[in-house]
């Protein structure tokens, strides 16, 4: 299992796990992770983990990518520890194999009912609102390789696109998890992509789907179990604010896409315009009946005088 880490301007540790065969990187909203700097392509490069090894390919990038300060040319071979630079954002490749195996964890360790209830405090205060992202893509910024290794210690990366899972207390607290299409592992064990030091976390404790705008957290018979919001759950999707408590950790779910949806409303849907013929009636419809009743009267006081 691989993953990138980075780090935002806060000082916290990203993850980005690749649980794909082949991740896409830009400033495109279809890339598995989005970069929205200027200095990003929107196609920018591609990682491929195929047996046991991570190659990378960039797709003709306005300004490169660059791994352990070589401009990558073709699809080359990314060994673990290696630094990326893509765009002005760095990157470095890492590995959770020489993780211990579930079989080979401790037993995990149970929690009372105080302690349980003690994790189910309100956290509404630690949750951060972050903007929407912008509709637009601009024209890709050309710098050189110099400007974009400046640019990286001048501002850290800019995921604000990407839902994710950050841990805000536990023994990996400052850890944020970027949730990339796919099937997320949570636990202590070797095969989670999304690993926890918690002795209270099951070798695999949960998992996360995630499938376009749709993200489903499943238990997975944990020996602790799983509580959303308060509330001991199985299976559930998650939304934006959203605390998850699992075994002695606290994370807060944030969806960047759902901030969005919350402060739209939809405009009134307006009443289909009517044909002009009734329209017209409606205006004039009373005018017109008074000018042939008129013209009726008329025509009966002509007849009348007509016969004397």
């Amino acid at each position: 299992m691989f993953q990138l880490e980075s780090s935002d301007d806060l000082g916290r540790k990203l993850v980005f796990p690749l649980v794909k065969v082949k991740t896409t990187i830009g400033r495109d909203p279809s890339s598995d992770i989005v970069l929205q700097d200027e200095d990003v392509s929107r196609h920018h490069c591609r990682l491929y983990v195929m047996n046991a090894q991570v190659k990378i390919k960039d797709e003709d990038s306005a300004n490169g990518t660059f791994v352990n300060n070589v401009r990558v040319k073709d699809m080359i071979d990314v060994t673990v520890g290696a630094e990326l630079i893509i765009g002005s954002n760095q990157f470095y490749l890492r590995s959770v194999e020489d993780l211990p195996e579930e079989e080979n964890l401790q037993l995990t360790t149970m929690l009372t009912v105080d302690q349980l209830r003690d994790m189910t405090q309100s956290f509404d205060s630690l949750l951060d609102q972050m903007p929407p992202p912008s509709d637009q893509i601009a024209t890709t910024m050309v710098a050189d390789k110099e400007q974009l290794l400046e640019n990286i210690y001048q501002k850290k990366i800019n995921l604000k696109i990407h839902p994710s899972l950050e841990v805000i207390y536990g023994p990996d607290k400052g850890k944020k998890f970027l949730l990339t299409p796919g099937e997320h592992r949570i636990g202590r064990g070797g095969n989670c992509n999304i690993h926890l030091a918690d002795p209270m976390i099951s070798g695999v404790h949960a998992t996360v789907e995630v499938d376009g705008a749709s993200i489903i957290f499943t238990d997975e018979g944990s020996r602790n179990g799983s509580i959303l919001n308060n509330k001991i759950v199985h299976t559930h999707p998650l939304h934006h604010k959203d605390v998850l408590v699992l075994g002695g950790t606290k994370m807060k779910f944030v969806y960047p896409l759902e901030t969005k949806g919350d402060s739209y409303t939809p405009p009134a849907e307006l009443p289909a315009e009517p044909p002009a013929v009734v329209s017209w009636l409606a205006k004039y419809g009373v005018w017109v009946t008074v000018g042939i009743a008129a013209l009726a009267l008329l025509i009966i006081i002509f007849v009348l005088y007509g016969l004397n």
